[in-house]
């Protein structure tokens, strides 16, 4: 079979990735990674992305490019980011074009394209309808509806972060309105959460309390110990984010949910209750529905982009 090679980059908030694919295999051929320099914007990040997708493997061979973008896209094109300076209206197919030549450019918002990714490479094979989510230092989804990627009018489908699941007591997103899933399942959202029980429960011993500026992953790790705080965190954030899986199997009648980013590297009580969480949100004479772990890993914006580009 012929080899055809594709280029697929990856514009994260903190990470921009670019990888060499081998479509006929498909195989990850060359990949190099290196840090989102937030002050130089959108300028900035294109000519970094240029410089790391310059030196791999085979990429005079290239013929098409998929860009993973972390920030909101519609029909081919850049919105704006809500991390990144000078993203808003980007030309950023044009500007890469200018450089590698007149290649067909397909980009997507990141959660959309590594779900596809998901759907088509990894977790997701073998589905009808999925949704993958991404629970990080924000929350994002993607929607695959009968094996198409479902964007919506505005680029805004699968925005499950912002779903609203707390009414008591709900905190402010970033978006604006309170009581969003991103407030209470994101990485730092569960670290705030147990320094808030920390402080309002001093007479309850926790290994946190040795723990200087402790994340959601030392959250988990002293929720498997038994430290009593850090299983309530646990818990809570698990349980909303079932609720909002439920309500989504619901809408879409999903029959596989596959789950990425830093936070789904949990331990077994994150997932154990998720599940159950979900279960409890679901009809309950529905078949069961898959909630899978990623199946990517690292180079899933690579992955991600890459599927975005048409399959011939």
């Amino acid at each position: 079979m012929e080899k055809r090679f594709a280029l697929g980059l990856d514009f994260g908030g903190t990470k921009l990735a670019a990888g060499v694919i081998d479509l006929s295999e498909p195989c990850l051929v060359d990949s190099a990674f290196r840090s989102t320099r937030r002050s130089e914007g959108a300028e900035g990040a294109v000519v970094d992305m240029i410089d790391l997708a310059s030196g791999l493997q085979h990429i005079d061979s290239i013929d098409r490019i998929g860009i993973c973008y972390g920030g909101y896209a519609a029909n081919n094109r850049v919105l704006k980011s809500l991390h990144v300076p000078g993203w808003d209206a980007f030309p950023l197919g044009e500007r890469l074009q200018d450089h590698f030549g007149s290649l067909p450019v397909y980009l997507a918002n990141d959660a959309n394209a590594v779900g596809l990714g998901e759907y088509r490479f990894g977790a997701g094979r073998g589905a009808r309808s999925m949704m993958f989510i991404t629970v990080s230092t924000g929350v994002g989804g993607g929607v695959i509806l009968d094996g198409h990627l479902w964007e919506g009018e505005h680029g805004l489908s699968g925005e499950i972060g912002h779903t609203r699941v707390v009414n008591e007591g709900a905190l402010k997103c970033d978006c604006g309105r309170y009581g969003c899933v991103e407030t209470v399942c994101s990485g730092p959202s569960m670290a705030g959460r147990a320094r808030t029980l920390l402080a309002e429960k001093p007479e309850v011993p926790s290994l946190l309390r040795d723990t200087p500026n402790f994340t959601a992953r030392e959250v988990d790790q002293c929720a498997a110990q038994g430290d009593s705080i850090a299983v309530q965190v646990v818990k809570e954030s698990a349980g909303y984010l079932g609720v909002a899986i439920g309500n989504a199997i619901q809408l879409f009648d999903l029959d596989c949910v596959v789950i990425g980013g830093g936070v789904s590297r949990s331990g077994a009580l994150w997932w154990e209750t998720l599940r159950a969480s979900v279960e409890a949100s679901t009809l309950p004479w529905r078949p069961p529905v898959a909630i899978k772990p990623s199946a990517l890993g690292t180079h899933e914006g690579i992955w991600g982009a890459v599927a975005l580009l048409p399959q011939d």
